[in-house]
């Protein structure tokens, strides 16, 4: 998987990042070449090198003290030794092994040196240094200098995957730090993930159209159709008057038409009473800003897309629509009309709020990719808009279940996040409610095992009654009917409460203690799709869980668990203990 952090300036240069951030190559491991001095726990370090989209970040997170290597000299060069072997010194304590590398040789006897591993070690060997070696030679022995150091890394964490169109040559050295370390140098593992981009554009409609060459035999409120172009929809334009079967006045038709490109001018028309009519055609980008973005996965055969929005009425609003299909036929397909689309008209749309009736001025985003799904979180002023697109971890066979899906946003409706006082959410506890309705909607489909799709939703009017649940996929912990809070810290688990008591939805006051594991980790409970009836579990949302933050973790904290990295948000506008999750880092 990739981690990816960063800024849109709205919603559509968002979407433009991430069609890059999906491809290319990113950075799947960093060894620590060369640990350098001076770092601290935390410290964020850039690279140097390579051509990148996106840049990429190490964090420190774990250093040392002790002796390294500051120079060394051959003493004896041995025999049987070719430049590139690697040299590793005997003897001494050495916490971090030293790695010296040939450079030159003459006659197969080692002259000259790189360290390429400085080392740490508490024992210093005595001199002159005898070693090992990757290659055939024997009996080169150094001369080694060492020098006390502190803040020597020893661990580091990938904060940031970046992205590559051509790769830094390992080992790459450090480009900036945000401490004052120095001398840190890394050997990369890249990896490409498996999507292709099979929609990219931004639609064009007609916007005003002027008679070129007339025609004869039209007849006045005539419906014509412009030829040419790559389109989903043809643009129509309607003859107002005629004289004689001539064209005198036109307008653009209510159909404006969602163009790939744009025929030339001046253009053909089809249809209508007459023949002969080509026009001279004006176009812009489409009001509702339409902007499209299909990626298919060649490893799991997934397909998932996402479409950018801009609604007028009621309120201004800038949204992108998550969606999933089933397969690809062209890209002048209509979106809706795409195999398996869940953007059919049939079912509900999913929306992620990009905006608060304006354009923001900045959009910040944590997204995490692998060859399954995408998903992420987005933080428009205080507020933590997410999404889940694409394959869930699945508890069924492959036979059971062959496409797994889920299009899962945190709003029903073009709306701003700040319409009317919605209140919405997704991931770990989904449904939007509008202010002043009694309605529930579900913000988020599960394309069944048959192929159909279920909504997915866990706000319900009358959360006690369990009958409401039979129609809609829930997703757990945070579902399910309210249970007394237990009595005493550790009773989570006693056959007379239930463990969901810890995080359903009326329970919004912060308890006495967490929900932690005996050596004060906290406990990270998967995100799980199930169905009340007949009673199923379908699987996980990958990489996503619940937790419950006790009142000690803010959107945006991380949570460390051994080696895990987890970053915690609030779902959306809802910031009480049971809306709480955490996606993973690594």
């Amino acid at each position: 998987m990739a981690f990816f952090k960063g800024t849109a300036t709205d919603y559509q240069d968002f979407l433009n990042q991430l069609k890059n951030l999906v491809k290319d190559d990113h950075v799947s491991a960093a060894g620590i070449y060369d640990g350098g001095t001076g770092y601290a726990v935390g410290d964020t370090i850039t690279l140097s090198g390579g051509t990148k989209y996106h840049e990429p970040e190490l964090e420190v997170r774990g250093i040392s003290s002790g002796d390294y290597i500051s120079n060394a000299v051959v003493a004896a060069g041995g025999t049987g030794y070719v430049v590139g072997d690697e040299l590793y010194p005997v003897g001494g304590t050495f916490s971090v092994g030293a790695v010296l590398e040939v450079t030159s040789v003459s006659g197969g006897v080692v002259t000259g040196v790189q360290i390429n591993n400085p080392g740490i070690c508490s024992s210093q060997p005595g001199n002159p240094v005898s070693t090992t070696t990757d290659g055939s030679g024997v009996n080169c022995t150094l001369t080694l200098t060492f020098t006390a150091g502190t803040g020597i890394i020893t661990a580091c964490h990938i904060a940031d995957a970046g992205v590559y169109t051509a790769q830094a040559s390992n080992p790459v050295a450090q480009n900036t730090t945000s401490g004052s370390g120095t001398g840190a140098k890394f050997d990369l593992t890249y990896t490409d993930t498996a999507w292709e981009t099979k929609v990219d554009y931004r639609a064009y409609e007609a916007t005003a159209a002027a008679i070129s060459t007339a025609g004869t035999g039209y007849t006045t409120n005539d419906i014509v159709t412009v030829v040419g172009g790559s389109f989903t929809v043809a643009a129509t334009v309607k003859i107002l008057t005629v004289s004689g079967g001539v064209p005198q006045t036109i307008e653009v038709h209510t159909e404006l038409g969602d163009y790939i490109s744009t025929p030339d001018n001046p253009a053909s028309t089809s249809g209508g009473t007459g023949s002969g009519l080509t026009l001279t055609m004006s176009w812009a980008y489409t009001v509702a800003e339409h902007q499209y973005l299909m990626i298919h996965n060649t490893t799991t055969d997934q397909y998932i897309g996402w479409k950018t929005e801009k609604e007028t009425s009621p309120s201004d609003a800038f949204l992108v629509q998550c969606v999933g299909f089933s397969g690809f036929t062209s890209t002048s397909t209509p979106w809706g009309e795409q195999p398996g689309s869940s953007a059919d008209g049939v079912h509900e749309d999913t929306y992620v709020p990009l905006s608060g009736g304006a354009a923001p001025a900045t959009i910040y985003y944590w997204l995490n990719v692998n060859d399954k799904r995408v998903t992420g979180a987005f933080k428009i002023a205080s507020v933590y808009p997410n999404m889940y697109v694409g394959a869930p971890n699945t508890l069924l066979t492959a036979a059971e279940w062959a496409y797994p899906q889920v299009i899962l946003g945190c709003l029903a409706r073009r709306v701003p996040y700040t319409y009317g006082g919605v209140d919405f959410a997704g991931m770990n506890n989904p449904g939007v409610q509008l202010a002043g309705s009694a309605s529930y909607q579900g913000p988020g489909w599960l394309r069944m095992p048959d192929g159909q799709f279920k909504q997915i939703l866990n706000w319900y009017i009358s959360i006690n009654n369990p009958q409401i649940w039979d129609y809609d996929i829930n997703v757990g912990p945070t579902s399910g009917v309210n249970y007394p809070l237990p009595a005493v810290p550790n009773a989570w688990y006693d056959a007379s409460t239930n463990w969901r008591a810890l995080f359903s939805i009326s329970h919004t006051t912060v308890p006495t203690y967490a929900l932690k594991r005996i050596n004060s980790e906290w406990i990270m409970i998967p995100v799980t799709l199930a169905e009340k009836s007949p009673a199923l579990l379908f699987g996980n949302l990958d990489g996503i869980f619940c937790f419950n933050p006790d009142g000690a973790i803010n959107a945006e904290d991380r949570i460390y668990i051994g080696s895990a990295i987890y970053r915690c948000f609030q779902n959306c506008n809802k910031s009480n203990r049971n809306y709480f999750y955490a996606i993973r880092e690594n």
